[in-house]
């Protein structure tokens, strides 16, 4: 009976330690996933299956939006923006004061920094939500939690793309930086249809996708052609609905 008791007692401390170590956060095992989801990403599909993290690379994200936006709006965006809004024949009826209010570098500035804060974590909990709902409908259970980790991770790749973009613009001091299909449109209207489709097909992106399909087949055991075929046809269904209807809302 001793020996059964205390038999009983190492199991229990076992199942406690392991645990204590599941609860415990770890940050450089954290740090290390910035490596793994490039080079190796099954090693962080395991690790978000065991630790579903997100707020590391959701800050990084952040501060590479951030400087981006403070590297390059000042001297390159901002007056290219500020040039494309005064061919805007509404914007020339606006008052001396309130063109100047609008258009001033600062407040621009500001609204593209607020921008990049608020709307990055907006944007990655909407589309957790789309691939959650997604999961769900073809019978599988998943913690939300699991899936912003998963995207969240995969984002990584996004603050890579916009890193490079970012030291292109400074390099060209120009915005007509493109890592998509819209290479291939030089010359082009920028606010055509047939553009803004081609700059959907972007290198950054499709690898995100990509991550994004093995992921959730990886942590939800799914079959990998069929957690691929569902993230790539909602990413298509994407792409269209920017292409033809947002593009015409932001074209009016």
């Amino acid at each position: 009976m001793n020996n059964e008791n205390q038999e009983e007692k190492k199991l229990d401390i076992t199942e406690q330690t392991k645990t204590e170590e599941n609860i415990k956060y770890n940050i450089s095992k954290d740090i290390n996933q910035f490596g793994n989801i490039i080079l190796n990403p099954s090693k962080t599909f395991e690790y978000i299956s065991e630790k579903p993290t997100w707020w590391l690379p959701l800050l990084f994200l952040i501060i590479i939006s951030v400087l981006y936006v403070l590297f390059t709006f000042p001297s390159i965006i901002i007056p290219e923006k500020i040039s494309s809004i005064m061919s805007n024949p509404s914007v020339q009826k606006l008052s001396e004061a309130q063109k100047a209010k609008y258009l001033s570098t600062s407040s621009i500035l500001i609204r593209s920094l607020i921008g990049a804060v608020i709307s990055t974590p907006i944007f990655l909990l909407l589309k957790t939500a789309i691939f959650y709902f997604a999961i769900i409908v073809s019978g599988y259970e998943i913690k939300f939690k699991k899936v912003f980790s998963l995207i969240t991770w995969a984002s990584v790749i996004t603050s890579l793309g916009i890193l490079i973009k970012t030291l292109l613009t400074l390099i060209k001091h120009t915005s007509e930086i493109y890592t998509s299909l819209a290479v291939f449109g030089v010359g082009m209207d920028h606010k055509s249809s047939i553009f803004v489709l081609l700059n959907n097909f972007e290198i950054f992106t499709i690898w995100n996708i990509l991550l994004i399909g093995f992921g959730v087949g990886a942590i939800t055991n799914m079959k990998r052609s069929k957690s691929i075929a569902i993230v790539v046809v909602l990413w298509l269904l994407w792409v269209l609905i920017n292409t033809f209807v947002f593009n015409k809302f932001s074209g009016m």
